[in-house]
């Protein structure tokens, strides 16, 4: 088995991989990894576990990431979203489900374009989604920021700042 455990403590402490952003390549962009047991860390209430996170270097909590919705709308299910905060504040919420904590799943995340966002689970894109806003653009996927997974860590690689920790396992990541 070559996967990393996350098992943070709380939401706003634990392990999380981080690197300060390299240079800007463009709105051109995948990241995959395989998720098993994914969900927010010690909490039943609807919270952000996130996966993938890049995040200006400023310190405030402006982001573009993906991550599973524990807990969304209050009903138990584990939905999986992306957001896009910077400029386009652009978000989904998908009616897919990751009820199994046992399974593997096989996440790609892919950006043609500014705006030509998608996201596949087991090679099956995802195109049912609860709620829905048209990313308009992106301000912060591979624009020489600080990238993190397994939590949110605004503009520092300091666990200090770190929130919405992740708790499971990840493998095979690829960006």
């Amino acid at each position: 088995d070559q996967s990393l455990r996350f098992a943070p403590s709380s939401q706003s402490s634990g392990p999380f991989l981080h690197k300060t952003g390299f240079s800007n390549s463009g709105d051109v962009w995948t990241y995959s990894c395989w998720m098993k047991g994914w969900g927010p860390a010690g909490t039943t209430a609807q919270w952000n576990a996130v996966l993938f996170s890049w995040h200006n270097n400023t310190g405030s909590q402006t982001v573009d990431e993906l991550a599973i919705f524990g807990n969304f709308p209050a009903t138990g299910r584990n939905a999986i979203n992306y957001y896009f905060q910077g400029a386009s504040s652009g978000n989904a919420y998908s009616n897919s489900e990751f009820q199994d904590p046992s399974a593997w799943y096989h996440v790609v995340w892919q950006s043609s374009s500014t705006s030509a966002v998608k996201l596949y689970v087991n090679n099956v894109e995802i195109t049912d989604w609860r709620v829905f806003s048209s990313v308009t653009a992106q301000s912060f996927i591979n624009k020489n920021q600080t990238c993190s997974i397994g939590a949110r860590a605004p503009g520092s690689t300091s666990p200090a700042g770190s929130t919405f920790h992740g708790e499971g396992y990840l493998a095979d990541v690829y960006f």
